[in-house]
């Protein structure tokens, strides 16, 4: 497993991943597809944001996922997806793991927060797994999980 900076080129596939019928249904804000367009203009804000790293997770050649650690005020929110395909080879434990040292490398420890549907069963493994812990989140329909690396 490598990661490696998202780049405007990666626009396509960043978009049949968000909506991919799997990964809107774990979606906060995002119920319905997205439009090329409207992602285009997400994605370019993005990349140019000093807050906000994506990276594209690679087995071998081939693109399988992606992490974005996006900071908003003090606490840096995480979003991953993997492909299908390539799930349940710890490809996202890594993933996630190799994105935020990359992340603290670049911009310091920071207080990491993940916002899991309360059906995500894998999602909630995977940041437990990775030292983030339940808080309340005061939504019965998700949880929140905070890792300090303060």
């Amino acid at each position: 497993m490598l990661l490696r900076p998202a780049v405007s080129e990666d626009a396509d596939i960043l978009l049949s991943w968000v909506n991919s019928s799997e990964s809107l249904k774990w979606k906060q804000n995002t119920a319905s597809p997205i439009s090329p367009s409207e992602h285009d203009k997400w994605l370019r804000n993005r990349l140019l944001d000093s807050n906000t790293q994506i990276w594209i997770v690679l087995q071998g050649a081939l693109p399988v996922g992606q992490v974005r650690l996006e900071r908003q005020s003090d606490i840096v929110y995480t979003d991953i997806y993997i492909d299908w395909g390539a799930r349940g080879q710890g490809i996202a434990s890594a993933a996630l793991e190799c994105a935020i040292a990359n992340y603290k490398s670049a911009h310091g420890n920071h207080v990491f927060c993940a916002i899991v549907h309360v059906e995500n069963k894998s999602s909630q493994k995977l940041f437990i797994k990775n030292r983030f812990n339940p808080i309340e989140s005061g939504d019965a329909d998700w949880l929140k999980y905070i890792r300090s690396e303060e």
